[in-house]
């Protein structure tokens, strides 16, 4: 639509609200609202257009040269009364979730009804990630972990930034969080939704819960998460069921591009979603390059690779590192079982890690548990390695299954029923865990009430 036209908002409410935000260039004559209706909060620089009572004004001579924006959940009501008045759609008036026709992006109408029309449940709780993070993944680039999302911001990665940031769509998406809907959140994956209590999030990470006030779409991503190549040192049977050592020429352009589009406006890097960050040549090649020297890094690892050394060369490259490790075991028969690597090593390894945290070196010491019918039974020694590591927190989550087990093969692993509630026979093993002295997220379990009691 373009700025030039002339347009008049029928309805006073927070879609209205919601429609002013994403199309903020547009030349408003006027708020028109029903006499029933409750004149709710209208955005900043709005407030002092002229607005009109439908019973009380001559719809004819003002909505004359304009086009008129039927906002509200009630649009089907609304339509009715300008039809009365001999108006037609598309000529006279047109639906705010319908506005992309004009813009030629028809494929954005549903979004604008899902971020329109969804619940807005979750409106106490702050999310900076549409506004601050931008992750690759395989085949597309998005506005968060790619597992909690619903829809890509772009699929090519030929795009400069500026081509995929500042989009229609990715202002959709930030507006989701801003009017509590979350609409392409992901509510089984995302910890932030999962540990939602209907007044606030007891979620603590690097960028959930931070205050979005100080974001807005206009500004640059500042984090840039990597989950794009597969290459791995370990095959976990919860992962994968093959090792991949080279993930070809796709990973490598990725990489390349990221070096050059990317990370020239970042500050922090999480490395890594997916694939094993200190064995991927790609990955390896990003944080060791000198496009991102003095910026932060948040490294999520299996902690193989991770020697004294490594962890040093590291905080050399970097001006803050934080350290997050899967282990998904408390002893090594069911390290070995479910992850297959070398326990002695890995050890070592923490251990080498909790001193460089206690000394003030590494700024974040966190370790992973993914918790499933197999390794259960080892949670509580789990634990106390945390307690004795004194790491800042440990993440448990539930298995998932990314393809690489039978609906009956995850069935027995999983925790979970079918409702995504624990399963009545593993709920004993999560009810003594404030015994131990760390600080325990709940990813995506749901063992919160459990401990309570």
């Amino acid at each position: 639509m373009s700025n030039d036209i002339k347009t008049i908002i029928y309805g006073i409410n927070d879609i209205a609200n919601d429609f002013l935000y994403l199309f903020d260039d547009l030349k408003i004559i006027a708020f028109l609202y029903d006499r029933e209706e409750k004149i709710e909060f209208l955005s900043t620089g709005y407030e002092n257009i002229s607005k009109y009572s439908l019973d009380d004004c001559d719809i004819k001579s003002i909505s004359k040269g304009c086009t008129i924006i039927i906002c509200g959940f009630d649009y089907l009501e609304k339509e009715k009364i300008l039809i009365s008045y001999g108006m037609r759609e598309d000529k006279d008036y047109i639906f705010a979730h319908s506005v992309c026709e004009l813009f030629h992006e028809k494929d954005l109408d549903s979004l604008l009804k899902r971020v329109f029309y969804s619940e807005r449940k979750y409106k106490q709780l702050q999310c900076a990630v549409p506004f601050r993070m931008v992750s690759i993944a395989t085949n597309r680039i998005h506005t968060c972990c790619g597992g909690r999302v619903s829809i890509s911001i772009t699929r090519d990665f030929s795009e400069k930034i500026e081509e995929f940031w500042f989009t229609l769509k990715r202002k959709i998406m930030c507006l989701s969080v801003m009017n509590g809907t979350y609409a392409f959140c992901n509510r089984r994956y995302c910890p932030l939704l999962h540990s939602y209590d209907g007044s606030n999030s007891k979620q603590a990470d690097i960028y959930y819960t931070q205050d979005i006030s100080g974001y807005n779409y206009y500004s640059y991503p500042d984090i840039l998460q990597l989950e794009y190549d597969a290459a791995c040192n370990l095959a976990c049977p919860s992962c994968r069921n093959n090792y991949v050592c080279d993930s070809g020429k796709k990973a490598e352009h990725i990489t390349s591009y990221v070096l050059k589009n990317i990370v020239p406006y970042i500050t922090h890097i999480r490395c890594a979603g997916f694939g094993e960050a200190l064995f991927s040549k790609n990955y390896k090649h990003i944080i060791s390059s000198e496009e991102t020297r003095n910026k932060e890094l948040y490294l999520l690892t299996n902690g193989l690779l991770l020697d004294y050394k490594k962890a040093m060369d590291l905080l050399c490259h970097f001006s803050k590192l934080s350290i997050d490790v899967s282990v998904d075991a408390g002893t090594e028969e069911v390290y070995k079982l479910i992850r297959g690597g070398n326990y002695s090593l890995l050890i070592r390894n923490l251990h080498d890690i909790s001193k460089l945290h206690l000394s003030g070196n590494i700024s974040k010491f966190v370790l992973n548990y993914t918790v499933s019918k197999k390794n259960i039974c080892d949670l509580n020694h789990f634990l106390k390695m945390a307690e004795d590591l004194n790491v800042d927190s440990v993440r448990i989550s539930a298995i998932h299954n990314w393809g690489n087990m039978t609906k009956d093969e995850f069935e027995d692993m999983s925790i979970l029923d079918a409702n995504f509630k624990l399963k009545s026979e593993v709920c004993e093993y999560f009810k003594n865990m404030d015994a131990f002295d760390v600080k325990i997220l709940d990813n995506n379990v749901g063992f919160e009430e459990l401990t309570k009691t």
